[in-house]
This record gives structure tokens, sequence and C-alpha cells, in this order.
């Protein structure tokens, strides 16, 4: 796979993109919900093809700082259950500086990948961030582990 193809699938799919200096390329999606430490309602999307074309990672960073929350293990504890509840998402946390971010991965090896599945899997972040950011913050503010219902998307 080669970033030109993920930039022709971008354009086709009217999305605005920025290449960052790293190689990468970012996409800005708005959210109802979720809003950044900067106080914009939005992620942001890091995509980057690693292992010579053979693996995509779309990659959300940055979206919560859980260095001073005094509910981390409640929070991450959601996390893991927003994970098993959802499909390919993945939070991780970073514990020397306390981020989480949300990522998507696909190892492409020998095979190509279509423009729907790589929407897909850039779209998910977003989605699903801004649809489960009621309950993270309830959890970082309260300690709470609650599961708001939440609308079923194509991501799920």
């Amino acid at each position: 796979m080669k970033m030109e193809r993920l930039e022709s699938f971008l354009l086709t799919a009217q999305l605005k993109f920025r290449t960052a200096t790293a190689g990468h390329l970012v996409v800005g999606f708005a959210t109802n919900h979720y809003v950044s430490a900067e106080g914009t309602c939005g992620v942001g999307v890091a995509i980057r093809l690693d292992e010579e074309g053979r693996f995509l990672e779309c990659i959300a960073p940055a979206l919560y700082n859980l260095a001073d929350c005094p509910h981390r293990d409640a929070v991450l504890r959601l996390l893991l259950m927003i994970m098993q509840r959802s499909k390919l998402i993945r939070f991780d946390f970073d514990a020397q500086d306390g981020e989480v971010r949300c990522l998507t991965e696909c190892p492409i090896e020998d095979g190509s990948l279509t423009r729907e599945q790589f929407l897909r899997l850039l779209t998910a972040i977003p989605e699903l961030v801004d649809r489960w950011d009621p309950a993270i913050r309830h959890a970082m503010r309260t300690g709470e582990v609650r599961l708001e219902p939440a609308t079923p998307t194509i991501a799920d």
C-alpha cells in the first residue's frame, strides 16, 4: 500500500487532510460530544503506513489525560468494556504521561485495502470516541463505571 492511494481515498470521500512533517496524513472530524483539551469539538486522526506499506494504523492521540485523574482505574476498566462492545477500535494508555489514545489497525501484507475498508477503519475512531465520551468523562469525574445507552453505529 502506498500513501498516495490513501490520499486518493480521502479525496474521493471529500475529506480534508494534511500531510504532517513525519510523513503521515492527518484528518479532522467534528464531534457532538467529545471536546479536546484545547476546547475543539473534534477528533484528529493520524494515518500512517508501517512495515513498508504492509500495515495501516489510524491513531487519535491525546484524547484524554489520566495523569492526575483520581479515578484512573475506573476509566481504564470502562475503556476495556467499551472495547469489548465495539469492533475495530482499541484504546491505549501510556502510564508515563497519562495519555489515552484510540486506534484502529489493519495488516495489509500481500493484499490490498479497498476504499470502503479504509474509510471504515478511519471513521470508526471519531464515531466511537464521540459516542462513548459522556461515559468516559463521567468515569473520570466520579469513578463510576456506567455504560450509557448508546445508538448503534456501523462501526459496532
